[in-house]
C-alpha cells in the first residue's frame, strides 16, 4: 500500500511540475514576461481595500457636510432665539411701564372721585 500510495505522489508531483511549466509558457505568450500570482492577488485586493477605503471617505465627506449644514442650522436658529428673546425682552418692559402708568391714572382718577365726592357732600350741607 505504501508503494501504490508513493507512486500515486510521484505522479501527483510529474503533474504539478508539467501544470507548473505549462502555466509559465501561458504567461509569457500573454503577458510577455513571467508574473507573481501571488503579487497579483494582493493588488486584486488592494484594489478592493482601496475601493472600500474611497467609499468610506466619500461617506465621511457626505456626514461631514451634513453636520455643517446641521451646525450652521443650530446656530441660525441660535441667533433667531437671541433676537426673539430680545424682543420680548424690550414687550416686557413697555407692558410694565404701561401697567405703571395704568395704576397712575386709576389712582389719579380715584383720588379725583373722592375729592369730587367730598366736595359735593360739603356744598350739599351749605344748601
Amino acid at each position: 500500500m505504501i508503494v501504490r500510495l508513493r507512486e500515486e505522489l510521484h505522479k501527483k508531483e510529474h503533474t504539478v511540475k508539467l501544470l507548473d511549466e505549462e502555466c509559465k509558457k501561458d504567461m509569457v505568450a500573454k503577458f510577455g514576461r513571467m508574473v507573481d500570482l501571488d503579487e497579483l492577488c494582493a493588488c486584486i485586493i488592494n484594489l478592493d481595500i482601496l475601493d472600500a477605503l474611497l467609499l468610506l471617505e466619500s461617506r465621511r465627506n457626505k456626514h461631514y457636510r451634513e453636520r455643517d449644514k446641521l451646525a450652521r442650522r443650530i446656530e441660525e436658529t441660535r441667533w433667531s432665539l437671541t433676537d426673539v428673546t430680545k424682543v420680548n425682552s424690550e414687550y416686557n418692559t413697555l407692558l410694565a411701564i404701561l401697567e405703571e402708568r395704568q395704576r397712575d391714572v386709576d389712582y389719579f382718577l380715584y383720588k379725583q372721585n373722592k375729592s369730587g365726592v367730598t366736595q359735593l357732600v360739603s356744598t350739599y350741607h351749605y344748601f
